[in-house]
C-alpha cells in the first residue's frame, strides 16, 4: 500500500512542476507575440552630416535605452542641387518626444554599428502636447 501512497505524491510533484514550467514560458513567450503600439517619426538630415551605417533596422536609442527601429531612410534632392536626407523611424510612446528634441548618430564602442541616440527629449511646455506622428 504504501508504493500506491509514494507513486501517488510523485505524480503530483511530476504535475506541478510540469504546470509552473508550462506557465512560466508562457509568461516568456507571450509578450514577444503582442508587440506594444509604436508612434512614427520622421527627421531630417542635411548633406554633409555622416549617416554611414544608418539604415532600415538600426537602433533607435532614447537616453540610452532602446526605444525603437529605423523604418526608412529617403534622400530628397532640392532644386538648387542640395540633398536632405529623412529618417523614418518608430519608437515606443513613454517617454514621449517633445519640440527640440535632440538626437545623435552614433556608433556602438562595442560593435562599432551605427544608432541613432536622443539625448534630450525636448522641453514639455504646461499646454504643449508631444510631437504627433509621422511629425
Amino acid at each position: 500500500m504504501e508504493t500506491r501512497r509514494e507513486r501517488s505524491d510523485f505524480g503530483a510533484g511530476v504535475l506541478t512542476l510540469a504546470v509552473i514550467s508550462g506557465l512560466s514560458a508562457g509568461a516568456m513567450i507571450l509578450p514577444s507575440f503582442v508587440d506594444p503600439p509604436m508612434t512614427r517619426y520622421k527627421f531630417v538630415m542635411h548633406e554633409g552630416e555622416d549617416l554611414s551605417g544608418i539604415d532600415r533596422g538600426t537602433r533607435v536609442l532614447v537616453a540610452g535605452l532602446e526605444r525603437g527601429r529605423v523604418i526608412d531612410v529617403v534622400d530628397e534632392p532640392h532644386s538648387n542641387g542640395r540633398v536632405s536626407f529623412v529618417i523614418h523611424f518608430e519608437l515606443l510612446p513613454n517617454p514621449p518626444l517633445y519640440r527640440g528634441a535632440t538626437a545623435h548618430i552614433a556608433r556602438d564602442a562595442i560593435s562599432n554599428k551605427a544608432l541613432v541616440n536622443f539625448v534630450d527629449t525636448g522641453q514639455s511646455a504646461p499646454n504643449e502636447a508631444p510631437l504627433a506622428a509621422d511629425s
